[in-house]
C-alpha cells in the first residue's frame, strides 16, 4: 500500500458515523485515525471506493465532507473535500 497522506496522524477509537451522499443510510464506524488531510475509519459497511460521505460524531451536527480513496477489509480511507469544510464551517 501506498501512503499518500504527509501530515500528522492522530490514532483514535472513537465512535462514527458514515453518510453516504444521495442516499439515506448511515452506518457506524470507529475512527482509526485522523489527519488535516483525510481519516482511516473501521466499519461493516460496504461503500464504494469513489463515493461521496460525510463522517460526523454521534451526537454532533457538524458533518465532514469527503470521498472514499481506499477500501481494504473493513477499513476505508477518506479524503476530506476541504472546499467543501470550508462551506461547512462557514
Amino acid at each position: 500500500m501506498i501512503e499518500r497522506r504527509t501530515e500528522l496522524r492522530m490514532n483514535s477509537n472513537m465512535p462514527v458515523r458514515l453518510k453516504v451522499i444521495g442516499q439515506d443510510q448511515e452506518f457506524k464506524a470507529v475512527l482509526v485515525n485522523v489527519s488535516l488531510s483525510g481519516a482511516l475509519v473501521r466499519t461493516d459497511a460496504l461503500i464504494e471506493l469513489g463515493r461521496k460521505i460525510e463522517l460526523y460524531f454521534e451526537n454532533e451536527e457538524q458533518r465532514i465532507p469527503g470521498s472514499v480513496i481506499r477500501v481494504a477489509n473493513n477499513e476505508i480511507g477518506i479524503v476530506f473535500d476541504l472546499a467543501r469544510v470550508a462551506i461547512a464551517l462557514d
